[in-house]
């Protein structure tokens, strides 16, 4: 008879289920406590033992179920934590725009730790969601805060302004940038009164401007005193290209 053996559980999988398992216990709950609606003793009891790995949406249900969080559940080795993470930003993205969104986010934060380009990738995320609840201060600054650490990544130096009058005195006060990445809709004053001032201005009429804006008709009626415009929400693969087409990254 031919041998039948069971394939080794890998190691960080039975972690995982320790987790779980120590979790569960620091609650007082048994297995059936934490199984409730929607899953069965039987599958808590195999994820404890790690011989079965839950879906992105079983794992916040036990984490709710828990009162623990998905970081804390799931931060192991760095390339599970990574997979985790990525995940939990895109189920955020398919996801209603509510309170759980949230949730999840956070998780993915935590999961995400020093890795540069899951932290862009989620303050895009976060900027969308609060885009998408109707949240426009939130959204820009999550979308700066992206770009920023993005290009700093890459090696650039990024100096960061809230609005054109914020812009137009720092160029006033002794900053004197390669190139300037512009919004449109800006409160005080705004990317098209900022940009017909900079094409007046003696010293600064010749700055290379990107355009960034989610309006084409907009960004078009501007588009002879920029350099090129990028659409939102921005590839960030493009916006590098782009950038380096005018200034380059400090040596590291």
């Amino acid at each position: 008879m031919e041998d039948q053996r069971t394939s080794p559980i890998p190691p960080w999988l039975q972690r995982l289920g320790s987790r779980i398992r120590l979790a569960r216990r620091a609650r007082g709950l048994t297995q059936t406590d934490a199984a409730g609606p929607g899953l069965t003793k039987s599958f808590v009891s195999l994820l404890e033992s790690g011989r079965t790995y839950p879906s992105v949406g079983t794992l916040v249900t036990m984490a709710d179920r828990l009162q623990t969080s998905l970081g804390q559940l799931l931060l192991d080795r760095p390339q599970l934590a990574r997979e985790t993470a990525l995940n939990l930003v895109m189920l955020a993205r398919e996801s209603p725009p509510n309170g759980a969104v949230g949730l999840l986010l956070d998780a993915a934060e935590t999961l995400a730790g020093d890795s540069d380009d899951l932290q862009v990738e989620l303050r895009l995320t976060r900027g969308d969601v609060a885009a998408s609840q109707d949240r426009p201060k939130d959204a820009d600054r999550w979308f700066r805060e992206a770009l920023t650490q993005a290009l700093e990544v890459e090696g650039y130096r990024v100096s960061i302004a809230v609005n054109g009058w914020d812009a137009w005195e720092k160029l006033h006060s002794g900053l004197s940038p390669a190139l300037v990445l512009l919004a449109l809709m800006m409160p005080i004053m705004n990317g098209a009164e900022f940009l017909a001032a900079l094409r007046t201005d003696a010293t600064l009429h010749d700055l290379p401007v990107i355009l960034v804006s989610a309006f084409d008709s907009v960004a078009a009626a501007h588009s002879h005193q920029s350099q090129c415009y990028l659409a939102k929400p921005v590839d960030l693969d493009t916006l590098i290209e782009t950038v380096a087409r005018f200034c380059s990254p400090q040596p590291r």
